[in-house]
């Protein structure tokens, strides 16, 4: 599995652990719903800065988010 296959499927479970919409992430982060969905998609690609500002609205580190790592970061939960 591709790295932004991992990015795609973690970005889309986290954000919804998190109960968050698109547009509520979009919002968080500068940009809109529609933007979160094409990420989500792989229809476009995030610049760096636009990653680590969704890792730290979501809780997580980067390397979690891009499925570097497999762990979440202690102050996240997978589990509801």
């Amino acid at each position: 599995m591709g790295t932004m296959t991992n990015f795609r499927s973690n970005l889309m479970i986290i954000r919804r652990k998190r109960r968050m919409t698109q547009a509520a992430l979009g919002k968080a982060i500068g940009t809109s719903g529609d933007v979160v969905g094409r990420y989500e998609r792989s229809d476009i690609i995030p610049s760096i800065e636009v990653v680590v500002k969704m890792a730290d609205v979501l809780g997580v580190s980067v390397d979690y988010l891009v499925g570097r790592i497999s762990k979440a970061s202690p102050n996240f939960s997978l589990i509801i």
